[in-house]
C-alpha cells in the first residue's frame, strides 16, 4: 500500500543526505537524471537565444521571441525521444521471452519530454522576464504552469516506484523482458499468471541448474511488481532462518516495511544446483527447523499460507527435480495445493 509517508522521509534524505556518505539511491538517481533532462531544456534555449542575433557557426538564426526557441528545443526532444521508443519497436529485434509493458515505457518517455520541455519553457520565462520585467504575461509563463501541473502526477509515481524498488532490497535491478533465458510455454504461463495474481498465499517455486536464470527471473518478477507498488522483501534461505525468529518490535533506519509485511518475499540460495551435487537446505531440514521453534511455528504456518513467495532453489542432479518434496513441505505448512506451482529452467 502506497504511503505518502514514504515520499517524505525518502526525499529529506535524497534532498539533505550526502550521496558520497550514504551512497546513491534509486529516488536520489531518479532526481538527478530528471534535473539532467530540464538542464537539457533549459541550456540549449538560453544557448540558441543568445547566438540569435549575432550567429553561431556562420549560421544567422534571426530575431525570435524567447518562446519560438523554446517551442523548438522542446519539439526536437520530443522528436528525439519518440525515435529512441519507437525503433526498438519497429525494427526487427530478438523475440523477448516476456513482453514488454510497452505502456510503462511509452510512460515514463513522455515524463523525459515534459521535464525537457519544462526546462526550456522555463529558460524563456526567464528570458522574457529579464527582457520585458516580470509582470508580463505570456505563451512560456502559461506554457511552463501547464507542464507544471501535468508532471506532478508522473513525478509522485515515478518516485514512489522508485521507492518501491529501492527498499525491496533486489541483489540488481531487471526488467522481466530483460530475461534472455529459456522456458517452455506452460511454465512461462505459470510466471505470467503469478506476475498477475490479486490473491494471497501464491507459491512460485524456480528450480533449475546453475546459469539458467532462476535468480535473474525471480528478481525480474518482483521488479515488475514492486513498479506495480507491491511491497518486495528479498532475502537468502538462511537469512529467513533468523527472520522467522526476530523480534518485529522495530524497523531498520534503512527499511520501509517489515518482511511479514511485505506483499511478495523471494527467498533465494536455497541450493546451488548441478554441476554441485547434494542440497545445502533440503525441504525435511527446512520443515524440521520451522517445527522445532515452537513457539513461532502456528505464525509462520498462518504466515506461509496467507503470503505470495518465490523460492528459487537447484537441482541437486542434472536431470533431477525436487519440486515434490518441497510442495509436500509447502503443504505441511497449510499452504493449499493449488497455490503452489513450480517453474524448472533449463
Amino acid at each position: 500500500m502506497f504511503k505518502w509517508e514514504y515520499v517524505f522521509k525518502q526525499l529529506k534524505k535524497d534532498l539533505i543526505g550526502k550521496d558520497s556518505h550514504r551512497g546513491v539511491s534509486l529516488t536520489y538517481a531518479w532526481l538527478a537524471n530528471q534535473f539532467g533532462h530540464f538542464s537539457l531544456g533549459f541550456i540549449p534555449t538560453i544557448f540558441i537565444f543568445n547566438y540569435s542575433k549575432h550567429g553561431f557557426l556562420g549560421i544567422n538564426l534571426g530575431t525570435r521571441s524567447p518562446y519560438s526557441y523554446a517551442l523548438s528545443v522542446a519539439v526536437f526532444w520530443l522528436v528525439f525521444e519518440l525515435f529512441n521508443f519507437l525503433v526498438p519497436i519497429l525494427r526487427k529485434q530478438k523475440k523477448h521471452v516476456f513482453k514488454p509493458r510497452w505502456s510503462n515505457l511509452a510512460f515514463d518517455t513522455s515524463t523525459d519530454v515534459l521535464f525537457f520541455a519544462l526546462g526550456a519553457f522555463a529558460a524563456s520565462c526567464s528570458l522574457e522576464m529579464v527582457l520585458e520585467g516580470y509582470s508580463v504575461a505570456s505563451y512560456s509563463k502559461y506554457s511552463f504552469w501547464a507542464v507544471f501541473i501535468i508532471l506532478m502526477y508522473p513525478c509522485k509515481y515515478w518516485y514512489s516506484v522508485r521507492i518501491f524498488q529501492q527498499y525491496a532490497y533486489l541483489p540488481f535491478q531487471l526488467r522481466l523482458s530483460e530475461w534472455r533465458n529459456t522456458v517452455n510455454d506452460i511454465d512461462k504461463a505459470v510466471v505470467v499468471d503469478f506476475l498477475n495474481k490479486n490473491s494471497k498465499g501464491n507459491h512460485l517455486l524456480l528450480f533449475g541448474a546453475q546459469k539458467c536464470g532462476k535468480t535473474s527471473l525471480g528478481v525480474g518478477i518482483a521488479n515488475e511488481l514492486a513498479i506495480r507498488l507491491k511491497k518486495i522483501n528479498y532475502t537468502s534461505a538462511f537469512k529467513l532462518g533468523s527472520l522467522i525468529v526476530e523480534n518485529n518490535s522495530h524497523l531498520s533506519l534503512d527499511s520501509l516495511w517489515f518482511w511479514r509485511d511485505a506483499d511478495v518475499l523471494i527467498v533465494d540460495d536455497i541450493n546451488p544446483g548441478f554441476p554441485i551435487e547434494g542440497e545445502i537446505i533440503s525441504a525435511k531440514q527446512f520443515l524440521r527447523y520451522v517445527e522445532s521453534k515452537v513457539e513461532v511455528t502456528s505464525d509462520i504456518k498462518t504466515l506461509f499460507a496467507e503470503k505470495n513467495i518465490i523460492w528459487i532453489m537447484g537441482n541437486p542432479l542434472f536431470g533431477e527435480s525436487k519440486e515434490n518434496e518441497w510442495e509436500s513441505m509447502l503443504k505441511k505448512l497449510d499452504v493449499a495445493s493449488d497455490k503452489i506451482k513450480s517453474v524448472i529452467l533449463c
